[in-house]
């Protein structure tokens, strides 16, 4: 057995042995399984936003310049700064139920007559709040986590989807009375506050970009094992035949993606998304452009690698036809 045949043999057993892994994810995790992973990481970081919360407003320090910071601009611009523009956490107080100070117009209540002591969860024109509220006698301060956002329309900039500080992935919405599989989210003393659902469709999880990495492995060793048969093929004196082979392997292939989409439809990549570049059929996305240009440019680099070894005929050809 030779060490090239070796080589090939090799790499035909990786691109099979990472498909089959890949194929093996894909039966065999369960959608339970994201709702819990990804419903415990919003419950535990609001969790961390609600320790930051309280341990600022029960603080007792800080209560009279809480109270005033109506009339103190220094330290209103300190809260807006620290704690509504770097941690997105809002702020407003009330006196007698009237409105004194708000350091963002995310959500302005007027009122805060509506909302328990401690907290509760609402739901605003653009997204649904955890708040977080505090009263002094007369005086009462509110401070509200976004959760999700709630457009009244969507485009790229505008989307209903989980805050980033909770949850980067696009998975989970929230569940209303008649969903039944669910998972509760609750505060940190674990009062209920809302529950969560999976999408119908999900396509951001470890499992997808496990799965992903598998058949991209699987795509990279197959065509590198492809390579190098057709190496072999010319190297006997087959160059015609290799050339042809390769040709017909990788122009397929990209038809095959072309028509089916499969890896665009199936882990939605935003590189492959035709919001961003869309020209015709052969160039629906800026990966499927990127793709086309790497595959006749290792096609044409292939001929040129053999191109005095091709042998159109055995008889000489004169000028022009040359």
């Amino acid at each position: 057995m030779s060490g090239n045949f070796k080589i090939r043999l090799l790499l035909l057993t990786l691109a099979i042995g990472f498909a089959c892994t890949a194929l093996t994810i894909n039966f065999t995790f369960k959608k339970e399984e994201i709702l819990t992973i990804d419903g415990q990481k919003i419950e535990r970081r609001l969790h961390q936003k609600e320790e930051l919360v309280k341990q600022y407003i029960n603080n007792p320090a800080i209560q009279d310049s809480v109270q005033n910071i109506h009339k103190n601009e220094e330290w209103a611009q300190y809260i807006i700064s620290e704690f509504s523009q770097k941690k997105n956490i809002y702020f407003q107080t009330f006196d007698k139920g009237e409105l004194k100070f708000w350091s963002g117009i995310q959500i302005i209540l007027e009122t805060d007559s509506l909302l328990k002591e401690g907290t509760t969860f609402i739901s605003w024109q653009n997204g649904y709040y955890e708040a977080i509220k505090k009263t002094w006698g007369a005086f009462s301060v509110v401070c509200y986590i976004p959760v999700k956002a709630r457009y009244p329309y969507q485009n790229d900039y505008l989307k209903n989807e989980f805050t980033p500080g909770l949850i980067s992935a696009n998975n989970l919405d929230i569940a209303s009375l008649n969903d039944k599989q669910v998972y509760n989210i609750r505060n940190i003393e674990g009062k209920y506050l809302f529950s969560v659902k999976l999408k119908s469709s999900i396509s951001d999880t470890f499992y997808f970009s496990l799965e992903l990495w598998m058949w991209v492995f699987s795509v990279i060793f197959g065509l590198i094992f492809l390579n190098h048969f057709c190496i072999w093929l010319a190297n006997k004196g087959y160059v015609k035949s290799a050339i042809i082979l390769l040709l017909f392997s990788i122009i397929g292939f990209r038809l095959l993606d072309l028509e089916f989409r499969w890896f665009d439809n199936h882990f939605d990549i935003e590189i492959f998304s035709p919001r961003h570049y869309a020209s015709n059929y052969f160039f629906p996305s800026i990966g499927e452009f990127l793709l086309n240009v790497l595959s006749f440019t290792w096609i044409l680099t292939f001929i040129h690698a053999y191109r005095f070894q091709i042998g159109l005929t055995q008889k000489p050809l004169n000028k022009l036809l040359s």
